[in-house]
């Protein structure tokens, strides 16, 4: 009864938190902003944090570093790089998989980053090729965020399911943290041993 009563309160909140964010203008990115973009591979991850409160929240809600509240996967062809990720309608909670433009994922973002596994391009293209399948069934948005099944994904679960089914093993996974519920934060995801920076932008807010 008492998971039941968590699992609500839980349900709750996170359908709380996609219903009412909303991110508020600081200023738009710059040519100069997306300069180290060359660098930048398909299968590479970027991390981002809103202006908005629920934005805040969410990054509370990690166990490790505070930093980011949202995660994609880039996709790159030639100059054009998109950014495959999962995320609800602020208005009815409903979201899937979906891809937009690197800029349009930055729009009015401060604080980002994009981290690459320590793994061969082989790894690397099959965790877009992933993503891309999950962009092709139009998953929808798991407002359960229940990690058991991939019928459905929340941001994170996304983005682990691409690099676990890419290595066929469980190589991210949730921390298990005293209080926190069993999710899949984004710190679960770029601090991952596996992971390095590539480039990273803003300060982290405190």
């Amino acid at each position: 009864m008492a998971n039941g009563k968590l699992t609500s309160v839980l349900r709750n909140s996170f359908l709380l938190l996609f219903l009412l964010v909303s991110c508020k203008a600081k200023n738009d990115h710059t040519a100069n902003d997306f300069q180290a973009c060359n660098n930048f591979k398909s299968g590479d991850i970027i991390c981002r944090l809103g202006n908005g409160f629920f934005s805040e929240y969410f990054k509370n809600m990690s166990p490790g570093e505070k930093k980011y509240s949202h995660v994609g996967v880039i996709c790159k062809d030639g100059s054009n790089i998109d950014v495959i990720h999962t995320e609800a309608s602020e208005l009815t909670g409903v979201g899937f998989v979906k891809k937009e433009s690197m800029e349009t994922f930055l729009k009015e973002i401060e604080v980002w980053g994009v981290y690459r596994l320590k793994a061969n391009e082989e790894i690397q293209l099959a965790i877009t090729q992933w993503a891309k399948a999950y962009l092709a069934k139009k998953t929808p948005f798991d407002l359960n965020f229940n990690s058991s099944n991939d019928n459905e994904l929340y941001c994170t679960e996304l983005v682990a399911n691409c690099i676990n089914k890419s290595f066929g093993n469980r190589v991210i996974k949730p921390t298990i943290a005293k209080n926190k519920p069993a999710v899949l934060y984004v710190s679960d995801i770029y601090l991952n041993p596996m992971f390095e920076p590539v480039f990273t932008s803003g300060r982290v807010r405190k």
